[in-house]
C-alpha cells in the first residue's frame, strides 16, 4: 500500500489529529532585538525616547484564548506614546499579543484580524481600537518581514506591552516529505 494513504489511515484510524499546531513566543534578546522561531528580528522607531523594558506579564488568560503562552511571559514593555517597526530576516506568519494597551486607536503597516481578547474592537483591514487595558491576539493576515504598529492619537504615557508569536505545526505532509 502506498506510504501517502496509510499515514493518514493511521492519523484516522488512532484518532489523531492531522496537524498539531504550537505557540511560539519571541525569545527577548534585548529590549530592542530577539529571535521569533529562530527568525531574528530587531525593533525600531521608540518614538519618545523612553526606555523600553522586558518584563514578564500572564499571557494565559481568557483574553489569549486564541494564542495561549505562559503565566509569566516576557513582554516588551513600552510608553504608549511609541509607535512600534518590527523588522524580521525572513517572512513570518505573525501573531501580535498586547497586553495593557491603553485607550487609544492603533494602526497596522500589514492587514491584521482580531482572534481574541478584551476591550479590543476591528475598525478597519489595518486599524484596530483599544478601550482601556486592552488584551488579546492580533493575527497579521500576510506572512510579514516587516510591520509598523503606530499609536494614531499617541495613547498616553504610561507603560502598555505586547509579544509577538509565531505557529509552529506538524503534520502528515511534514511526515510524508520526511520533515520529521
Amino acid at each position: 500500500m502506498n506510504q501517502r494513504l496509510i499515514i493518514p489511515l493511521l492519523f484516522l484510524l488512532l484518532g489523531l489529529p492531522s496537524v498539531n499546531f504550537a505557540q511560539i513566543p519571541a525569545v527577548w534578546l534585548t529590549d530592542t532585538t530577539g529571535t521569533l522561531d529562530g527568525v531574528p528580528f530587531v525593533v525600531e522607531n521608540y518614538s519618545t525616547g523612553n526606555t523600553p523594558n522586558i518584563i514578564s506579564y500572564d499571557l494565559s488568560t481568557s483574553d489569549y484564548s486564541a494564542f495561549p503562552l505562559s503565566s509569566s511571559q516576557e513582554c516588551l514593555d513600552y510608553s504608549g506614546f511609541d509607535d512600534l517597526r518590527f523588522v524580521f530576516d525572513s517572512p513570518v506568519n505573525l501573531y501580535i499579543l498586547p497586553k495593557y494597551w491603553r485607550t487609544d486607536t492603533y494602526g497596522f503597516s500589514q492587514e491584521v484580524e482580531l482572534l481574541s481578547g478584551a476591550n479590543l474592537t476591528v475598525v478597519d483591514v489595518d486599524t484596530i481600537s483599544a478601550a482601556s487595558y486592552a488584551d488579546g491576539v492580533i493575527h497579521v493576515i500576510q506572512p510579514v518581514t516587516s510591520i509598523t504598529i503606530t499609536s494614531v492619537n499617541q495613547g498616553c504615557c504610561s507603560s502598555q506591552a505586547l509579544n509577538i508569536g509565531t505557529m509552529s505545526g506538524l503534520g502528515v505532509h511534514d511526515i510524508e516529505t520526511n520533515k520529521i
